[in-house]
């Protein structure tokens, strides 16, 4: 694989798909001919390289391999998505008299 993995989404996706294969006993081979893929395209992204591969890709991949897309391509979550902002909420505390006491 090219550069170093923990900074090479590629390289990730590469490292997660033969974990897989291995823990499955099947070959790349397996997996190109059951998603519908060139064979050359599933080596060129176990080796984590070239361009990303398309959504498409992935999915046809997840399903041989019985996972969902999330867990193959294994993304970190983002501090500025809406997700990650509502869970570094603080917790809401009630207040000792509503609006209409205050009336």
């Amino acid at each position: 694989m090219t550069g170093t993995t923990h900074n090479n989404p590629e390289a990730l996706l590469g490292l997660r798909i033969m974990t897989l294969l291995h823990r499955q006993q099947k070959s790349v081979y397996a997996l190109a001919k059951q998603a519908g893929l060139p064979v050359k395209t599933v080596q060129r992204i176990c080796k984590g390289e070239g361009k990303q591969p398309s959504v498409w890709t992935i999915a046809a991949m997840a399903r041989v391999l019985g996972v969902s897309m999330d867990d193959l391509v294994a993304l970190p979550e983002r501090a500025d998505t809406p997700a990650a902002k509502a869970s570094a909420k603080r917790p809401r505390t009630r207040k000792a008299t509503s609006m209409r006491e205050e009336a």
